[in-house]
């Protein structure tokens, strides 16, 4: 018996002595999500395993040799990958595709593929997330090509502005899920009313000139599309905060119950954003919550979206007067001299004028605040009837109600259609202190219908209708009076007009791809808008505008592949668009606007290897009435507007992304532009003998907030897997506050740098968690964003310039925890 063990010993101890390593790894969607129950197998042997609920899983006693390994999770491409088993192995794989692909079943109308002959940019979650301290959008995309962004706290947070290819907000066509968020009315986008809207964003892709037809207003500048729909596989919950300068502070509580039964899930997020801002007093009280509930199949999807901000913001809209940001006190003191009496009413405003640096704010009236509320409700339908045929139908209601509150010394009674007060001696009193709210109470509802065809490989076909209804309620009253007045009641409104909008466009699109190289896009967009506004405006003006525009927008481009790393673009865009609310009622000189009219011309050439990413293009826009910035603002702080005749945008967009090696990573952007009026007629208000308008005339000029050259850099160090450094450069040419190239009326070029020091917990952690630290405005540079100007005569002709600070160096840190 004794040999008979020895044999079989000997027999055997080739196999035992033969090395023996284990295997074991992370399973993870594109989201980053551990996916639970993953199968994980080396084909042709016994050896297999499946995840555990942190998506881990580890195999053991593995010979030495080469293996195929397999991994499969419902709903998701397998994954295969040839390997080497000759140590101890540990791997993260990551798996292509969803449980469910809403890209394979809703049709995304208004955006672009990689392929389209348009100037585009994709950014997904985790790009946005990285600068999400609690800063409007703008802020987070300030790093993107031929953006400029501005805040009028100087912080990034309240009320916040972009510029894209020189175009403000109100050129910028943005969609939530393709519902429109530009007001019908203003066509601005007020970021501050949906507070930490990126916390809950999928993705975003940003066109930048007139682009593919979509829905929503016209789009001049370019074209920002949100995607917040999103399916999670598993259950989670997430807490995000930050704690930085100027007490800011931000408090984000995220969850969602994954799939449940393989179809359901819910979503929801609330955030908490409270900072003091840069400017004196520019504080601002935000919150907002996000619900979502789906039911997704392989073949639809019905998703109820609900959207919620409120906020209050202190009013810092009224800018910094030039001389006293340059610390010019013989300016700054002419500048007094020319407005004491009018801007500087008593005591207190000229105190505050001379004793804040530059944090200066006009107002001291403690609610002189912004406070509004506004909710939208989604309801989306996508319906995958054959793997040829989808359908999509949204419905969409938005609700918006608020006032901003003022203080106003001694303003006449007779502005408000009151009667004169009575002080305490029983005299007539026609000018007191009153305290006044203006407010907006808003509707705006409508339906979107989309249906994409892929009749054969070759060709895609598009179509859709959109129809929508905005009631705009504008009315104000007076709360508060210093003396007792006859008649007067705080619900009394002194001012109330009604805006009604009726929106309704269609559009046709059709791709076509004669070969792997080829790809051709034609698409037409017509719209019919019917605006009317009728009431009494805030300075008793009677108000009655009626109009009806008839838009037909064409597109068509050309895109061809050369090979897998190579693409050049050719396209040619028509856009249309009509006036805004403060184009009709808001020029001092009574100009009836006109509608404008855009030719788009885009050229350019991609490249795309595993290492280096490029991307260069020409853009020529041909407007013909163009609607630019006089430079002025109206009495709500909305910059004025008139139609040129005759003028262009042209200019040249780069991009680089280079991975120099596994720790480094460059980015840089660059756009060099011209922007100019071929003929400017100026408008001069001339107060020395009663009121008269002068005219100037001014030949060739630089269209106004249009830098001819604006760049960005990055620079990413990841010196360990868990630690990466980023940072980054920004530079913005001059601008003019005008349209008269006039140096005295410019905000000079600035540029400014930050960092970001981010630390990740370790892949095996149950919890995930991130760290970062933000240095904003690095090197403390002393700038201005923005600015406005005004001229008038009074003997001679006087200019007042203002612009607004954005903060030195600052700091803030964030953190996030999931599980």
């Amino acid at each position: 018996m004794k040999l008979l063990n020895v044999f079989f010993f000997f027999l055997l101890l080739p196999f035992f002595s033969q090395a023996q390593y284990s295997l074991k790894g992370i399973v993870q969607n594109l989201n980053g999500e551990n996916l639970s129950f993953a199968t994980i197998f080396l084909e042709g042997t016994t050896f297999a395993a499946s995840t555990d609920a942190r998506g881990q899983f580890s195999i053991t006693s593995i010979p030495e040799g080469e293996y195929d390994l397999k991994v499969t999770f419902i709903g998701y491409q397998a994954w295969r990958r040839k390997i080497k088993i000759a140590e101890n192995t540990s791997l993260k794989i990551t798996l292509q595709g969803e449980i469910y692909n809403l890209d394979q079943i809703e049709i995304q109308a208004n955006r672009v593929g990689d392929r389209a002959p348009y100037t585009r940019l994709n950014l997904d979650k985790s790009t946005l997330q990285k600068e999400n301290t609690g800063v409007d959008v703008p802020f987070i995309l300030q790093w993107t090509p031929s953006m400029v962004v501005t805040s009028d706290a100087g912080t990034g947070i309240g009320y916040t502005g972009m510029r894209l290819r020189g175009s403000d907000q109100t050129r910028i066509n943005v969609t939530i899920n393709g519902v429109p968020l530009n007001d019908a009315e203003s066509h601005n986008v007020f970021w501050v009313d949906l507070p930490d809207l990126m916390g809950s964003v999928r993705e975003l892709q940003i066109q930048r000139g007139v682009g593919t037809s979509t829905n929503g207003a016209g789009s001049f500048g370019g074209t920002l599309s949100i995607q917040t729909n999103d399916v999670r596989v598993n259950p989670y919950l997430e807490l995000n905060g930050t704690l930085g300068s100027f007490d800011t502070r931000k408090l984000s509580v995220k969850a969602g119950t994954g799939l449940i039964n393989d179809r359901y899930t819910i979503d929801a997020r609330y955030s908490l954003i409270k900072s003091d801002g840069f400017i004196d007093r520019a504080t601002a009280d935000l919150q907002s919550l996000n619900f979502s509930a789906a039911r997704v199949t392989g073949r639809s999807s019905i998703r109820l979206n609900i959207l919620h901000g409120s906020e209050v913001t202190y009013q810092a809209w009224y800018g910094v007067p030039q001389a006293k940001f340059e610390n010019k006190p013989e300016a700054l003191l002419t500048h007094y001299y020319n407005n004491v009496g009018s801007i500087y009413k008593n005591a207190a405003d000229s105190v505050n004028l001379f004793a804040s640096d530059e944090r200066y704010n006009y107002y001291t009236y403690p609610q002189q605040v912004d406070n509004y509320r506004q909710t939208h409700f989604q309801l989306l339908h996508s319906l995958s009837v054959s793997p040829s045929l989808k359908l999509k139908t949204t419905l969409f209601y938005t609700r918006g109600k608020g006032f901003f509150e003022e203080f106003k010394y001694r303003d006449a009674l007779q502005n408000y259609g009151l009667s004169p007060a009575m002080d305490s001696l029983g005299h007539e009193v026609s000018d007191v202190d009153i305290v006044r709210r203006r407010w907006l109470d808003n509707h705006f509802v409508g339906v979107l219908a989309d249906a994409e065809w892929q009749s054969s490989p070759k060709w895609l076909w598009q179509a859709g209708v959109a129809a929508n209804r905005y009631l705009g309620s504008h009315f104000g009253n007076v709360i508060q009076t210093a003396l007792p007045v006859s008649g007067w009641s705080k619900e009394t409104r002194y001012y109330d007009n009604d805006g009604h909008k009726t929106d309704m466009a269609s559009y046709f699109r059709t791709i076509w791809s004669p070969s792997q190289y080829w790809q051709i896009h034609a698409d037409v967009q017509g719209r019919v808008v019917d605006y009317t506004v009728r009431g009494i405006d805030n300075d008793l003006r009677s108000i009655d505008v009626g109009k009806e525009f008839v838009f037909i927008n064409p597109k068509t481009g050309v895109s061809y592949q050369a090979n897998a790393a190579s693409q050049f673009y050719l396209s040619y865009a028509i856009g249309q668009k009509e006036p805004s609310r403060s184009d009709f009622i808001d020029n001092a000189f009574g100009i009836i606007p006109t509608p404008e009219f855009l030719q788009n011309w885009e050229g350019g050439a991609r490249y795309q290897s595993d290492k280096l990413a490029l991307e260069s293009g020409l853009y020529y826009m041909k407007y013909k009435n163009q609607l630019v910035l006089t430079g002025e603002l109206n009495d709500v702080g909305a910059p004025v507007r008139t139609n040129v005749p005759n003028s262009y945008r042209l200019g040249w967009e780069n991009t680089l992304k280079y991975q120099v090696s596994s720790k480094w990573a460059v980015m840089l952007t660059s756009t060099l532009s011209r922007n100019k009026i071929a003929s400017f007629r100026e408008k001069i208000a001339d107060y020395t003998n009663g009121f008269e308008v002068r005219e100037v005339s001014h030949q060739n000029t630089e269209i106004s907030f249009s830098p001819n050259l604006s760049a960005a850099s990055q620079i990413l160090c990841r010196p360990a897997r868990q630690f990466e450094a980023e940072w980054s450069f920004r530079y913005v040419s001059a601008q003019y506050l005008d349209n008269t190239s006039n140096e005295q009326r410019q905000l000079p070029a600035y540029h400014y740098q930050n960092l970001r020091l981010t630390w990740k917990s370790p892949e095996h952690w149950t919890t995930k968690a991130t760290v970062s630290l933000f240095v904003n405005n690095l090197l403390n540079a002393r700038y201005a964003s923005n600015g406005y100007s005004y001229t008038y005569i009074y003997g001679s002709p006087i200019t007042e310039n203002y612009v607004y600070p954005q903060a030195g160096r600052h700091i803030m840190c964030t953190f996030s925890v999931g599980w």
